[in-house]
């Protein structure tokens, strides 16, 4: 596991996708949503929490979301999981309006080299942010850079962007194609070392009041 950040007043998003253990499904998602989750409800920097399930090609997979108040290192136990992938963002932007939890939510995580990262920043918040607003069913796109993760790597910096949308919406439509296809954002892309895009469904909401202690 990394080192645990420092706190900080900065807010932040905790980010993790896991996979159940083969026979324990049943048992991950009762701890999960009973233990796991409402307990986390219960730090006082942690403003809420959703999983969401993968409808990409790895639909086994649950990504568990939660916004932070502040930025703080959390553990992540993994005794009931098969594979598990734990990260730490802190906010970058915001815009448009979602009323959590989205029905739908895409995520665009890109590694770029340090010296790429305000040129990134700027292609985002001058056009592709704008290109994705007119995909219907579009609500907010975040974004955030990662501070914690098991695979950090000097000299480059992970972008997140996650994007919020109806459940019936105009991914994979003419709108979002006519964005995929402008130069600028081409450009960006073949400087990019490594993007992976996911998508997931809304699958549980957390309640701290939903803690049952083991």
């Amino acid at each position: 596991m990394p080192a645990a950040i420092s706190p900080t007043a900065e807010p932040g998003l905790f980010y993790i996708i896991s996979q159940p253990k083969a026979g324990c499904e049943e048992e991950y998602h009762e701890w999960y949503n009973t233990e796991h989750g409402p307990l986390r409800l219960q730090l006082g920097f942690v403003r809420n929490g959703y999983r969401y399930r993968c409808i990409d090609a790895d639909s086994k997979a649950f990504l568990a979301i939660y916004d932070l108040a502040r930025l703080a290192g959390l553990q992540e136990p993994a005794d009931k999981i098969d594979w598990i992938d734990r990260r730490v963002y802190r906010d970058v932007s915001s815009r448009g309006r979602s009323d959590d939890p989205a029905p739908v939510i895409m995520t665009v995580s890109l590694l770029v080299r340090d010296d790429l990262v305000p040129e990134v920043h700027r292609w985002y918040e001058k056009e592709h942010i704008h290109d994705l607003s007119r995909i219907p069913g579009w609500r907010r796109s975040r974004r955030f850079e990662l501070l914690e993760a098991d695979d950090l790597r000097p000299g480059y910096t992970e972008l997140l962007a996650v994007h919020d949308f109806d459940k019936i919406n105009g991914l994979d439509g003419p709108e979002h194609m006519a964005g995929r296809a402008k130069p600028w954002r081409n450009q960006i892309m073949a400087q990019v070392e490594r993007r992976v895009s996911r998508r997931f469904e809304y699958f549980h909401e957390f309640q701290a009041s939903d803690y049952r202690e083991p």
